[in-house]
């Protein structure tokens, strides 16, 4: 589970851009949706096709 910190809260409050929003979960430790499920597909924990069929196109960049 994600707990909002602080500074995620100030920069929403203040209307940050996304990319600013997306460098603060980071580094807070969230895990992109992709990057989470790429490294379960590398871990065998999962397969492509599941990881494919569950991982919305747009968040894999393959929509274009």
């Amino acid at each position: 589970m994600f707990s909002c910190p602080l500074e995620l809260r100030e920069a929403v409050a203040q209307m940050g851009t996304s990319a600013e929003l997306h460098q603060i979960v980071c580094q807070s430790g969230m895990v992109p949706f992709r990057d989470g499920a790429m490294a379960l597909v590398q871990a065998g924990i999962t397969s492509l096709d599941e990881a494919l069929r569950v991982v919305p196109a747009d968040l894999l960049g393959l929509e274009g």
